[in-house]
């Protein structure tokens, strides 16, 4: 009894809301494309029972078809992760800091690829098995350095050895100008220089400083002494690659740094941009 007295109170709803005319004639569509859709249905009995198999084989290759591109998928998916985890487990840990590695890793294959590849693949060879073993040396130098890193008392370091070596060289500066204006010379730098042979008990670095070929000996040495520490020793043995190391790092990494960062524009727009 509810669900009739739901019914009539929803048809008189229609009504009131549509009208009768309108219910009319949407009853009438509705009744007559049912009315169609029966005939067509017995009219055309008998395409319908022989497109039966038709629709049947359709279906089983779509199911087929999905099926296969689900496999394949999963193929792709598992290759992938394959791929990943053997590129995952290649790449070794650096420095232990997932943060720092992967930028690490990034910096070196452009370094490789903008300092060495674009002067090895177009005159030498094109064998990628030496450009995999500059990889690996670099990767294995950057551990070796982590792990010198990590013996260094970084506190009396910042705080003691830097600040020390920041005020000597500010001390002579001034000294330098304060003889400089009691001698009235116009040589701030020979100045500077001989302050320095007697503060340090006759070490001077004016041609390290003045001359380029006495900066590039001394940076050469420098090298030398960091890729003994950090190389293995047997490609520590090897002259070649110890010295296109030495270069490399000297020619292309130091001396633009130090031209770079000795230069007052440079460190005044640096200063800015703090």
């Amino acid at each position: 009894m509810i669900s009739k007295h739901y019914i009539i109170a929803g048809l008189c709803f229609i009504l009131a809301i549509i009208g009768i005319e309108r219910t009319i004639y949407w009853f009438l569509f509705v009744s007559t494309f049912i009315f169609g859709f029966i005939i067509h249905l017995i009219v055309n009995k008998k395409i319908w029972i022989k497109s039966n198999p038709i629709y049947d084989k359709i279906k089983t290759a779509f199911i087929q078809s999905k099926l296969f591109i689900r496999i394949s998928d999963l193929q792709n998916d598992s290759s992938s992760s394959l791929k990943k985890s053997k590129s995952s487990t290649e790449r070794a840990p650096l420095t232990g800091i997932s943060d720092i590695d992967e930028p690490l890793y990034e910096l070196v294959d452009l370094f490789v690829r903008d300092y060495i590849e674009i002067w090895y693949k177009t005159q030498i060879s094109s064998d990628e098995s030496f450009i995999d073993d500059v990889k690996s040396g670099i990767y294995t130098t950057i551990r070796h350095l982590s792990e010198r890193l990590r013996e260094i008392d970084w506190l009396d370091f910042c705080t003691g050895t830097i600040v020390d070596s920041f005020a000597t060289h500010v001390r002579l500066y001034r000294n330098a100008k304060e003889r400089l204006r009691l001698e009235q010379s116009t040589d701030i730098r020979s100045c500077f220089f001989d302050l320095e042979a007697e503060y340090e008990r006759g070490i001077c670095r004016d041609e390290v400083c003045m001359d380029k070929d006495k900066e590039k000996e001394f940076l050469r040495d420098i090298v030398e002494v960091l890729i003994y520490i950090l190389l293995p020793a047997n490609e520590f043995r090897c002259v070649p690659a110890r010295v296109l190391i030495r270069e490399v790092a000297v020619n292309l990494g130091l001396i633009p740094f130090i031209d770079m960062y000795s230069d007052p524009d440079a460190i005044n727009q640096l200063i800015i941009n703090m």
